[in-house]
């Protein structure tokens, strides 16, 4: 299992890619309902260019001077808007059909509009008849329904993408709620752990290698941390002791070994010097090749107990430097 601490490195790394997906999605939500608002705005605006250009070709058809200028500006601006819609224009932040049924709308927007201008031709050659007339009243009408049910269709599509990224930010928002959850129960666990770690070594500060050792408090004003780095700092001062009496030990343990041996040594001198039966002779030389035995044997494990406590005691001086 993976310690405390790296899953809630893992959990922060989360929070933060979450926090900043969410970021990042609102500034483009944003960023999109702005640009979202000018495509429906001049989807919207086509529809009074629409009605002004009719206008315009019903209010020359009466006068008597014909004068198609206003005609014209509106019709190209007209143009220019219905180009932008069908491919997009970076300039004006307007951003190309967003679906299918959208482009072919404006598909079909373009046919009504060329029908139109068809018959604007007719007015503008002086064309004024009734069936003119009305016919440019029906594609006028056709036109004007085409624009409408293009607009709602704008409006439907941006509504159903802005609903999208907020559900996107809703779960976002509850995947930063979960993540803070854990966050604080992982946290919790520490702060038990913590705690735990507090105690024990406390614990471990208050052993005494002899009745006569003191116990050294940390300073007033010490954190916690600072408390129980003098509770370590107290016991590795005491297993430092404990070690020290094992040599001094071991060491006095190799003398009387050696003793042993050297008195050993001093018997055989005298077995083979003093008249002792056969037997006797015998029986004691197998005593001092046990107690040869015994001695090499004490002597290994005294050199391998030594050699374990020599490293044991520069172990404990490495971990002394780290709690310095």
């Amino acid at each position: 299992m993976n310690k405390i601490t790296t899953q809630i490195k893992i959990i922060g790394l989360s929070l933060s890619l979450i926090a900043i997906a969410l970021i990042l999605l609102t500034l483009n939500l944003n960023q999109k309902s702005k640009n979202d608002s000018i495509v429906v705005n001049i989807a919207g605006k086509e529809r009074m260019l629409t009605q002004k250009m009719a206008k315009e070709l019903l209010l020359n058809s009466v006068r008597s001077e014909h004068a198609f200028e206003e005609f014209e500006a509106v019709k190209a601006e007209f143009l220019a808007n219905l180009s932008d819609l069908t491919n997009g224009n970076e300039k004006t932040n307007i951003t190309p059909p967003p679906s299918d049924d959208i482009r072919s709308r404006l598909q079909n927007i373009k046919h009504k509009s060329d029908l139109f201008f068809a018959v604007s031709e007719k007015i503008k050659n002086g064309d004024n008849t009734k069936q003119t007339i009305d016919s440019m009243y029906l594609i006028n009408n056709e036109l004007l329904k085409a624009i409408d049910d293009t607009v709602w269709s704008y409006t439907r599509e941006f509504e159903a993408k802005k609903e999208r990224l907020q559900i996107l930010q809703y779960v976002g928002g509850a995947l930063i709620f979960m993540a803070v959850m854990l966050s604080m129960y992982l946290t919790k666990k520490i702060e038990v752990k913590f705690d735990k770690f507090l105690s024990e070594t406390k614990e471990i500060g208050a052993l005494k290698c002899d009745e006569h050792e003191a116990i050294i408090d940390a300073p007033e004003g010490s954190g916690e941390l600072d408390q129980a780095k003098n509770e370590l700092k107290s016991f590795m001062r005491k297993v430092e002791k404990v070690v020290s009496k094992a040599q001094k030990a071991l060491d006095e343990s190799q003398n009387a070994i050696a003793e042993l041996e050297a008195s050993t040594k001093t018997i055989e001198t005298r077995l083979k010097d003093g008249k002792i039966d056969e037997n006797t002779k015998k029986e004691m030389e197998s005593y001092i090749d046990k107690s040869e035995d015994l001695t090499i044997t004490s002597l290994e494990d005294i050199a391998c107990t030594k050699e374990m406590l020599q490293k044991f005691s520069q172990t404990l001086s490495e971990i002394n430097k780290k709690i310095e």
